[in-house]
């Protein structure tokens, strides 16, 4: 299984709260517990001098684990108990740049969305902001209730913006990178959508969904199809669409047509699972999965994008 790097940007929109404020606000929460379908996570934060980092354990409430046995060419599947003290978990690492609010997030299927952590930060930015309003107010109660929270709410204008840094080339350069397309699909507004008998129907749905199946024989034609792709995301009423592609590595994977998240490196998951084997809220700034992150916008490849 692959773990893929994302490249996210926080932008500080509020010109009195400082990012450095928030960390600090925010730091004393490491452990909170949040809970989701099946389970709940647990969010650390670090700092250092130059990077805001943490990590999201997501703790299941799976109580029991399935495995497949091959032997001679056939399998049996097995469980077993998963011990009362014991619970599987995904994790996903982070790191981010002081200077320029910009880092990496690692994700793996089934594990936690950077969405999540996305909402936690503008949560928790949001909480901090009506404190800093709520202590405004406290202390210009001279001026009257009603103009010291509107001089507040001023004072503190601005919230954190989140983003997933987006790759920028245009769609034949993108899909180039792939050994095969092996399918489109595209979504349309209704009533810009019209096609044969298709009008009929425009009264009473507001989106059309498009999906062409690209067979093997096609597959030396990628350049015509990634042309036709640009055609029809170029026609009125286009609203997003996604390219399921398969790489050099056989591996399948689905790219955005329009706000593409920007590929920064990708390894294999049991090469990071090791990593944490011992991991504590004491000890988890230390990991060497955040080391190798920090390492990676300091020097790797793509290192002028966090700058």
């Amino acid at each position: 299984m692959k773990v893929r790097r994302i490249g996210i940007s926080l932008t500080n929109k509020n010109k009195t709260i400082r990012f450095s404020d928030f960390i600090n606000y925010l730091i004393p929460f490491n452990g909170e517990r949040m809970g989701f379908e099946g389970g709940e996570r647990f969010f650390l934060f670090h700092e250092d001098d130059v990077f805001f980092s943490g990590v999201v354990l997501s703790f299941k409430d799976q109580r029991r684990d399935c495995r497949a046995r091959f032997q001679d060419g056939q399998f049996t599947i097995h469980t077993a108990d998963i011990l009362d003290d014991e619970k599987l978990i995904d994790f996903n690492f982070f790191v981010v740049k002081k200077s320029s609010l910009k880092g990496l997030y690692e994700y793996y299927h089934n594990s936690c969305s950077i969405h999540v952590l996305f909402a936690l930060l503008r949560n928790k930015f949001n909480a901090l902001k009506a404190d800093k309003i709520s202590n405004y107010i406290a202390d210009n109660l001279a001026l009257g209730r009603e103009k010291a929270e509107a001089k507040g709410k001023k004072e503190y204008a601005g919230r954190l913006s989140t983003s997933i840094l987006i790759d920028n080339r245009d769609i034949p350069t993108v899909l180039a990178e792939y050994a095969k397309v092996k399918k489109i699909e595209m979504l349309f507004d209704a009533q810009q959508f019209a096609v044969g008998h298709a009008v009929a129907l425009q009264r009473s749905s507001r989106e059309v969904k498009v999906s062409f199946n690209i067979t093997d024989s096609e597959q030396s034609n990628i350049d015509r199809l990634t042309q036709g792709v640009v055609e029809l995301a170029g026609n009125v009423g286009f609203k997003k669409g996604s390219v399921s592609t398969v790489d050099s590595d056989d591996i399948e994977r689905t790219i955005s047509i329009l706000n593409c998240p920007k590929r920064l490196g990708e390894c294999e998951f049991e090469d990071l699972a090791h990593r944490i084997d011992g991991l504590t809220v004491e000890n988890f700034h230390e990991n060497e999965i955040l080391v190798e992150l920090k390492r990676e916008i300091n020097e790797g490849e793509y290192r002028a994008l966090f700058n």
